[in-house]
């Protein structure tokens, strides 16, 4: 080993996050019997006193397939939503940026001259931006994006998709020019275009493949496994592969035979990039369990170098001159000279507080290697590598989702999470009311107070006004999974945490919380041999509900005193959300594999109680092949949205009929990728013209029925 470079500050805790998309088709479904019964009230636990943001608003782009309408919204002309119309649903447009990924940077001719592009894969499309001037190009709306390559010529740009799809874009006007997919409809990820713009290389979920990209054609499987990371040598003939162990293999194109692994000294994988010099003499390779980037002499096998972060290292990438190798890490950027003239230059923001998310996840070279580009969680920087400064600074502004609601007059959207931020409806423009860190978040349904919880103590903050919490409960336990729900005017707060329990075999636990938010005082704190999923408030404010996932797949009903008064049983699949109807009088119900059901809380509960099993007071309204993430009722009660996956859907709930968004296609798509099960949030606008939908991935769309 010639050069070892360190920099040292102690290890970080890998955050690796795997997004897959499946989309499925809903049916109607048919009733199951279900069982109510009621239980003995427990006994109540003793009582215990206890700047502006800039507008994120994407782009139309030429080709009208992805391309939302352009604001501002004509609100006040929009049609309300009913079971007549429904299927005249159309987006409206979408606010927020998904969480960034990676991206590619290239030159490209055009009429004014040679023009410096990237683009920025996210999980809700992507984005191509200009350089110098710094500006957004576009945003195309597709499926989560895998992997982003250009054409030697800069002229297409390359996004494969987790349906198997392989798209081809016109790079500068974003038009769609046409599709190739995998043979087996597997998804595909990682991505190289050899020099000659012949040699695609696909990788696969399970295999990598190659493409003879100029005919359009699947050429021959290279590997029978997936490949961390892909990249092909400048002279087109060698193909590196990284491995979940860390290790990286070298093929010959042509013959499909593997010519020689390297193997990372005991340094671990996985070997999350690799990236052939321009001159073919070194290989460069991220490490993600070892927080190193390892340069290989391919002439000498020898590791010419090794650059420790002080973060897991995800992207490397040469500078066309071959003198210098970019890394990026958790926790910064770093620029090394392969020829060990000095240590890694390493490159982060002094705004950028430590332990807030990546701050470098992608990074490449432009121009003539001077600078570098490197794409965060929150900014997109271009950087002088000799200053060690930024040279520009953008902020991605990606939406931290907990929860959403339409305040009463309709005109914001307010939202949870990392603070609160409101969303002005007509010109989908975010303006940020409160920062205040919180590890849960959540809305009253009338939008009248919002709770936030951080290190045991809830604060009920008004979410209009510009001030302080109105009032905090302290001594609250969140633990590191759970939930919270406020009531309607901020009576009350329920919180549940999950966990394991000796009390229940070491197997799953919950401990329920409710308080009165006007006394501070604790009315109940109960512990369950079950795993809570979602809990809601009825309107009135009077009922709790909560929907179980395991072991017992069942919906209790508390009332504000913390007595349990009765359990709806029966079903067959872990329930994932639980919601009231405005009137109170109905409860919507999902499971893990997309089941949505209505529960009748009127006359015939009692009804229930005499009669048992078999009784008709539930029925099954549809059946989905994705867990149920969010649900709504409209303010008449006649219809239900349902977010499943990515994608939303409305439903004539009582004749059982999906009136928007069956098929799944682009009109229901809620272009966010897929959020972690229960992290759906959705909610008609108070005078029903309105739908907005999300999950956690950033980005709130909004749906509705324009003029003709």
């Amino acid at each position: 080993m010639r050069y070892l470079f360190s920099v040292t500050r102690g290890l970080s805790i890998l955050l690796v996050l795997v997004v897959m998309l499946v989309a499925g088709c809903g049916i109607p479904g048919t009733p199951i019997p279900l069982t109510l019964t009621p239980e003995p009230s427990p006994t109540p636990a003793p009582t215990h006193t206890p700047t502006p943001l800039p507008t994120a608003t994407p782009e139309p782009t030429p080709t009208p397939e992805p391309t939302p309408t352009p604001i501002p919204i004509p609100v006040d002309i929009l049609q309300e939503i009913t079971g007549a119309n429904a299927a005249q649903i159309r987006q409206l447009g979408s606010v927020g940026r998904s969480t960034a990924l990676s991206g590619r940077a290239t030159s490209v001719q055009t009429a004014e001259g040679t023009r410096e592009v990237f683009a920025v894969r996210t999980l809700s499309g992507f984005y191509v931006f200009d350089l110098s001037p710094f500006r957004q190009r576009y945003f195309i709306q597709t499926p989560i994006v895998n992997g982003t390559e250009f054409s030697p010529d800069g002229q297409q740009l390359i996004t494969t998709h987790g349906d198997g799809a392989i798209m081809v874009w016109d790079t500068l006007t974003g038009q769609h020019l046409y599709d190739l997919r995998q043979p087996d409809g597997k998804p595909v990820g990682h991505i190289a275009l050899g020099s000659d713009g012949k040699s695609l290389v696909v990788g696969g979920s399970d295999d990598v493949a190659i493409w003879d990209f100029s005919q359009r054609q699947s050429v021959e499987q290279i590997t029978s496994w997936p490949a961390w990371g892909v990249a092909l040598s400048p002279d087109n003939r060698t193909l590196a592969t990284g491995n979940a162990s860390g290790s990286v293999d070298l093929w010959d194109i042509g013959t499909g035979e593997r010519m020689r692994t390297f193997m990372t000294s005991g340094l671990e994988g996985p070997a999350n990039d690799v990236d052939f010099s321009p001159d073919g003499e070194m290989l460069a390779v991220a490490l993600v369990h070892s927080h190193n980037a390892i340069v290989y002499d391919l002439d000498t096998d020898e590791v010419l170098g090794v650059v420790q972060c002080q973060g897991p290292a995800t992207h490397v990438a040469f500078s066309q001159g071959s003198k210098s190798v970019a890394v990026a890490a958790e926790d910064a950027t770093y620029v090394w000279n392969t020829d060990g003239s000095h240590e890694p230059v390493r490159l982060t923001l002094d705004s950028h507080p430590p332990d807030t998310g990546w701050i470098s996840a992608w990074v490449t070279f432009v121009g003539d290697g001077q600078r570098v580009v490197s794409v965060s969680s929150d900014h997109i920087v271009v950087w002088d590598v000799a200053a060690g400064k930024p040279m520009q600074v953008e902020e991605w502004n990606t939406l931290i989702l907990q929860d959403l609601a339409f305040t009463p007059d309709g005109n914001l959207i307010a939202v949870t999470g990392n603070g609160i931020s409101a969303i002005d409806v007509k010109r989908l423009s975010v303006v940020q009311k409160m920062n205040h860190p919180n590890e849960r978040g959540a809305i009253a349904s009338d939008a009248s107070v919002v709770a936030l919880g951080a290190e045991e103590t809830a604060s009920i903050i008004d979410p209009v006004a510009e001030q302080g919490p109105m009032t905090s409960i302290d001594n609250v336990e969140f633990g590191v999974y759970g939930g919270m729900a406020v009531a309607p005017k901020g009576k009350f707060l329920a919180v549940f945490a999950r966990g394991k329990s000796t009390t229940c075999g070491n197997l799953a636990s919950s401990r329920l919380q409710l308080w009165d938010v006007i006394t501070g005082d604790k009315i109940s704190d109960v512990a369950r041999c079950v795993t809570i999923a979602d809990i809601s408030f009825s309107p009135s404010g009077a009922l709790l509900a909560v929907a179980e996932e395991v072991p017992l797949s069942t919906v209790t009903l508390w009332n504000v005193s913390g007595q349990l008064i009765a359990t709806i049983s029966g079903f067959e699949e872990g329930l994932t959300k639980a919601r009231f109807s405005p009137d109170g009088a109905r409860l919507a119900i999902g499971d893990r594999i997309g089941n949505v059901y209505i529960y009748d809380l009127g006359s015939g509960i009692v009804q229930m109680v005499s009669e048992g099993p078999g009784a008709d007071w539930v029925e099954s309204v549809a059946l989905y092949t994705d867990a149920v993430d969010g649900l709504a009722f409209s303010n008449d009660g006649n219809l239900l949205a349902v977010v499943v996956g990515e994608y939303i859907e409305v439903l004539d709930w009582r004749n059982r009929q999906v009136l928007m968004g069956s098929e799944r296609g682009e009109e229901s798509r809620l272009g966010i990728g897929r959020g972690l099960v229960g992290e759906g949030f959705v909610a008609f606008s108070p005078d029903g013209k309105v739908l907005a939908a999300s999950n956690n991935g950033g980005v709130i769309t909004l749906w509705g029925i324009p003029p003709e």
